[in-house]
């Protein structure tokens, strides 16, 4: 393969190739001309192999197993790692996390187990278009990546073909997706209440998907959502604790929204100055109707608010 290049913010790129057919393969023949989600992965101190395919971990489906078959005849191993990608918000950042970060062992293979088509997608789809990721063709020529003019004529195309066949050819409106940055504590009040505490770097005012999804992050049977303009110090009547302490009364799970990255670590390091527990996020139940208070912060985290409540 052409020797590894540097990427702008990692240390390496990833040299990725597109697994050709195997010639042990069940049915190889008839899958010659198939090609499945199944690469071989360079890094400077390691080789290893890996596919995609829908399941759990333990059980895939016929096209996943396929892939998965591929990727161990062409590494000739019997031994298969498996990360299991359940939730769109992180579903490729695990797969770059092992691509990149954390590769596996030399002349290992590992399957992203994608829970649903939507996952797999989610997971597939980035890879394509990472400048830290070069991808070649099975011959070992590089795959070129298409340019925004390209992009632009494929989807002009696609609206014009839709029109013709009586379709709108509107986009779907984009997904809404958790904030990346986000960080859940869990918090025993002076008076012994335990509350679940997140701080999230939302960049901004309140937005109704993000809200409804981190509610179901956070979890409780009423969250309450507070927006926070500036930084906080711990004192001079602007500490997130002392906020979380205040609404405790009203909800069992806290969301404190910073508007910018300097607030959201300025919340983050005070709860961990007072060694407040990391939490896990939670899972709702299938029937799960907590209620939501959205208040409005003014320059003071510790001041008064007006408040939006819905159940």
């Amino acid at each position: 393969m052409p020797e590894l290049s540097k990427s702008s913010h990692m240390k390496w790129k990833a040299r990725v190739q597109w697994l050709e057919p195997h010639p042990d393969e069940a049915d190889a023949a008839e899958k010659a001309h198939i090609q499945f989600q199944s690469f071989t992965c360079e890094l400077p101190d390691r080789h290893f192999f890996f596919a995609f395919a829908i399941g759990d971990g333990v059980r895939f489906t016929p096209v996943g197993n396929a892939a998965i078959e591929r990727a161990m005849q062409h590494a000739g191993t019997s031994t298969l790692y498996a990360c299991l990608i359940e939730r769109a918000d992180s579903a490729y950042d695990r797969v770059k996390c092992y691509l990149l970060r954390e590769p596996p062992p030399d002349g290992a293979v590992i399957v992203f187990a994608c829970a649903n088509s939507m996952l797999y997608d989610r997971a597939t789809a980035p890879l394509w278009n990472d400048h830290d990721i070069e991808i070649a063709a099975p011959d070992g020529s590089p795959i070129p990546r298409l340019s925004p003019a390209q992009r632009l004529t494929i989807k002009a195309e696609a609206r014009r073909l839709l029109a013709a066949a009586g379709v709108s050819g509107d986009p779907a409106p984009a997904p809404p997706a958790l904030p990346r940055k986000r960080r859940i504590f869990s918090w025993k009040t002076s008076n012994g209440k335990h509350v679940r505490v997140a701080a999230v770097m939302g960049g901004g005012g309140l937005r109704g998907a993000s809200v409804d999804m981190l509610a179901a992050v956070v979890g409780g049977d009423a969250v309450v959502f507070v927006e926070v303009l500036r930084p906080t110090n711990g004192f001079e009547g602007r500490s997130s604790i002392q906020l979380t302490e205040t609404l405790a009364a009203q909800g069992d799970g806290i969301v404190h929204w910073a508007f910018d990255d300097a607030t959201y670590a300025s919340i983050v390091e005070e709860f961990k100055a007072a060694h407040a527990e990391r939490a896990k996020p939670f899972r709702p139940p299938h029937e799960w109707n907590p209620r939501v208070t959205l208040m409005l912060a003014n320059s003071s985290a510790g001041g008064t608010a007006e408040d939006e409540t819905s159940d």
